[in-house]
This record gives C-alpha cells, sequence and structure tokens, in this order.
C-alpha cells in the first residue's frame, strides 16, 4: 500500500513538475510576444509620424504651386 502511495506521489510530482515548466515556458513566450507587439506599435508610431512629415511638405508645395499661377 506504502509502495502505491508513493508511485501516485511520484507521479503528481512529475505531473506537477510538467505543468510549471510549461507555465514558465509560456510565460517567457507571453514576454516574448509583448516586446514584439510593443517594437510593432512603435514602429507604426515612427511610420505615422513620417507620413506626417511627407504630407505636409506635400501640402506646402501644394500650396506653393497655387501661389505662383
Amino acid at each position: 500500500m506504502s509502495q502505491a502511495i508513493g508511485a501516485d506521489n511520484d507521479g503528481r510530482e512529475e505531473r506537477l513538475r510538467k505543468l510549471e515548466e510549461a507555465l514558465a515556458f509560456s510565460e517567457h513566450r507571453g514576454d516574448q510576444l509583448s516586446g514584439e507587439v510593443e517594437r510593432a506599435f512603435a514602429e507604426i508610431k515612427r511610420l505615422n509620424e513620417r507620413f506626417d512629415r511627407i504630407e505636409r511638405r506635400m501640402s506646402m508645395l501644394g500650396d506653393d504651386d497655387g501661389q505662383t499661377e
């Protein structure tokens, strides 16, 4: 009987260890993905700012063309 209980505990310990490893991996992966999302948003912000600058320059060029006519 005591051997059966010991085997049961060993099985539970092994399952717990595997679950803890899986949890640690998923937390690590979540952190990685969060960093990637953060970098993507920063890149989108940078591109939007660049687009805004280009639009302003195009608008100024358009205004200049209208004044010379």
